[in-house]
């Protein structure tokens, strides 16, 4: 019992369904890895659509993890009873990292685009200490942020999730 409701684990919590988000979530991440190497590769004013497509994508990518990472907390008897300051309180870094590498990601991606279509050449580019220090944290900080991401997801398959009893314990 937690504060006095019986509470048992939601039917459409099965480990199938864990398993599907937990897969959609890697191969978000695998996307967002190989859109980052093909938007530093590419340069030259013919590629600009691309540029533009590609980071478009990268922050779509982005905000789908954030969605099926909250689809996996959804199942949860956390959320599922209002316990939002407890949800919070475990899962908080996540989504300070996720607000995080959001704004890396349009920090490092707006000037590039901004750059491409403008047909600045890539040595210009990056001469630029911002441009290169933005690339830089940005990519060390999805590796933070992807692996952050994925050992979450793995603990959130714990029973004591899904089961009160075993939560307060």
């Amino acid at each position: 019992k937690l504060l006095g409701y019986s509470v048992t684990m939601d039917s459409r919590a099965t480990p199938l369904s864990y398993q599907g988000k937990l897969l959609g979530i890697a191969s978000l991440l695998i996307t967002d890895v190989a859109l980052n190497a093909v938007v530093t590769k590419l340069w030259s004013p013919e590629s600009a659509t691309i540029v533009i497509a590609c980071t478009v994508l990268q922050v779509v990518v982005h905000l789908s993890v954030g969605l099926t990472f909250f689809a996996i907390l959804g199942q949860t008897f956390l959320i599922n009873y209002g316990l939002l300051d407890d949800a919070w309180r475990i899962f908080r870094h996540v989504w300070l990292l996720f607000c995080l590498h959001l704004v890396s990601l349009l920090a490092a991606r707006v000037p590039r685009l901004a750059a491409a279509a403008s047909g600045t050449p890539w040595f210009e580019f990056w001469s630029s200490h911002f441009a290169k220090g933005a690339h830089v944290f940005h990519s060390l900080l999805a590796v933070v942020y992807y692996a952050v991401l994925m050992q979450t997801c793995f603990g959130m398959a714990r029973t004591k999730f899904y089961k009160s009893e075993v939560f307060a314990a």
